[in-house]
């Protein structure tokens, strides 16, 4: 008799879901501001094993700034 092994998707951690959201809310409003730097750094150095999730959300604010989709304030 064969058995079916279920492979559980791993479960997003609070960084996780907090960093995507601060992603979110940087890309829509087109601004990077200094506490928005403060606040991504902040979670990222709070967390030993950062995630492909994690960085992937990253990614997608450098990418915003480099193609110049971004507006640095309060810097």
């Amino acid at each position: 008799m064969l058995h079916k092994l279920s492979v559980a998707k791993p479960t997003n951690t609070t960084s996780e879901v907090n960093v995507k959201k601060l992603a979110d809310k940087i890309i829509f409003s087109k601004k990077y501001s200094r506490k928005d730097h403060s606040l991504l750094t902040a979670i990222i150095l709070g967390d030993s094993d950062t995630s492909d999730n994690v960085r992937r959300q990253v990614n997608r604010v450098l990418d915003q700034i480099l193609e110049g989709e971004l507006k640095l304030v309060d810097w």
